[in-house]
């Protein structure tokens, strides 16, 4: 959210180029006329301190087709922590768990730096978003001279990437190719030198999620 101009609501603080700043509490020097300068020999000459930040903003996963784990980075300069909720109404926040599957909806996130003689800070806030992938190995598999779709099962949702090693069977085939990534089963054929399509024997690792 550094990156993007800090898009939310930001409360006792102030943006700046290095990030949001806790504002000074501060009183003016000499507030009236009728002020004492000085009215307790045990009195501090001057009183200061630094506002608690709070900083709110939201975030909605693009998609949801597949598990989505989401993480966050923050540099807080303070005592400061993160809590998060559910976009809704009344919804209550709960202290951030390190790392959460979302869900529809999206989530709003408060970051909280403490008030105090020290001037908090909050440097930089991001969400990550990650999937958790599988690799999927066959070996030894049999190619037919029309094709064959790889047995990987159901429940994914996409495919990243397919790797293919061709053995040595008899039959010609030095090439195997992806025809499509169809999460039924990817279909593989193979191809001897001549470019004609044949039967083979191959290994395939494959990537999915």
């Amino acid at each position: 959210f550094d990156s993007i101009g800090w898009p939310g609501v930001i409360t006792g603080g102030t943006m700046t180029p290095g990030g949001i700043i806790a504002d000074s509490l501060d009183p003016d020097f000499w507030q009236s006329d009728k002020e004492e300068f000085w009215h307790g020999d045990t009195d501090q000459f001057w009183n200061y301190g630094y506002s608690e930040i709070s900083y709110i903003c939201q975030y909605v996963p693009t998609t949801l087709n597949r598990a989505i784990n989401l993480t966050l980075k923050s540099d807080i300069v303070g005592n400061g922590s993160v809590e998060y909720r559910r976009i809704g109404a009344n919804n209550p926040w709960m202290y951030w768990p390190g790392s959460i599957v979302a869900e529809t909806g999206g989530y709003e996130f408060r970051v909280t730096v403490s008030g105090g003689k020290e001037q908090g800070r909050i440097n930089a806030f991001s969400v990550s978003a990650s999937t958790n992938t599988t690799t999927l190995y066959f070996n030894d598999l049999v190619i037919s001279n029309a094709g064959t779709r790889l047995p990987i099962g159901t429940g994914w949702y996409g495919i990243l990437g397919i790797k293919l090693t061709v053995q040595s069977d008899g039959n010609g085939a030095n090439t195997a190719l992806t025809i499509d990534k169809s999460l039924s089963g990817p279909l593989i054929k193979c191809y001897n030198n001549l470019g004609n399509q044949v039967q083979g024997l191959i290994d395939a690792e494959i990537r999915l999620y």
